[in-house]
């Protein structure tokens, strides 16, 4: 149980996605956050439409950083949202201190869970994970309550973005994907990491927010690797989420190409 992650579907387009959300919706009684699912099913909730007003589409959300082309590409996805009637502005709420207070969070839970493993297998565990574990030991409760009250002030601000906005909408990542091979990354737009897990440090800001969230396909960068976007609803919002991003889909037409046969990628 952690307010920090959900464990979520993954599928090639929405509508599996709604199958599979409403294969694994509903209260299990081993975790105390989880609840029943009212009224239909979300397949079914999938036929009804909605009217696209107002969503909001910031390449950073003004706290990461991120390759040109990477923002170049997502930007796509703010003139996808007008031709499909929205109004799109970058009006996002103020994201400062969230990723810091997400580290120390992260930190505390990484403790919490892997304390006796560190104890018992050192020697087994990457170098960056016996950091992340050794970090939340060391956190004083000042630095829980400090952590504790910017997520509070961030849901306040999220709630007054969705008295205007219907959704909001930011890179799934900082870089295009990378080799297997490849630990981390170092640089992010010529810009040293302070962490290992900068590059997606973007869905941090949103995960801190407590709101739906979906990752899908907006595009490729010129090497043919997949580029994508964050889609963030009202919170227990996933049905009106999920519309929203079967249009987004049906515009850019992506889901249509999968499965995608590896591309060697240029020596140029």
């Amino acid at each position: 149980m952690d307010t920090l992650w959900v464990e979520g579907p993954m599928a090639r387009n929405i509508d599996d996605l709604a199958l599979m959300l409403d294969a694994s919706v509903g209260n299990q009684i081993d975790d105390p956050l989880s609840f029943d699912h009212s009224g239909p099913s979300f397949v079914e909730s999938m036929q009804e439409k909605d009217v696209l007003k107002r969503v909001a589409f910031s390449p950073d959300l003004s706290i990461v950083s991120i390759e040109k082309e990477i923002a170049q590409v997502c930007g796509g996805a703010a003139s996808v949202f007008a031709d499909l009637g929205a109004d799109v502005t970058d009006d996002i709420p103020d994201f400062s201190g969230v990723l810091e207070a997400f580290q120390t969070l992260r930190a505390v839970l990484f403790a919490t869970l892997m304390e006796p493993i560190l104890k018992q297998h050192r020697q087994q565990i990457a170098p960056e994970i016996i950091g992340n574990i050794e970090r939340g030991l060391n956190i004083r409760p000042e630095q829980i309550f400090t952590a504790e009250r910017v997520r509070i002030e961030l849901y306040k601000k999220v709630m007054a973005f969705f008295k205007t906005h219907d959704f909001l909408i930011c890179p799934a990542a900082s870089i295009a994907p990378f080799p297997v091979e490849q630990r981390y990354v170092k640089k992010i737009d010529g810009k040293l990491c302070e962490t290992y897990i900068d590059w997606f440090s973007i869905t941090f800001a949103l995960t801190m927010t407590a709101c739906p969230t979906i990752s899908i396909p907006c595009g490729f960068t010129a090497e043919g690797m997949p580029v994508g976007v964050q889609i963030m609803g009202k919170p227990r919002g996933e049905a009106s989420l999920l519309r929203i991003a079967k249009r987004f889909e049906e515009a850019v037409g992506i889901s249509m190409q999968l499965p995608i046969t590896p591309r060697e990628r240029s020596l140029n």
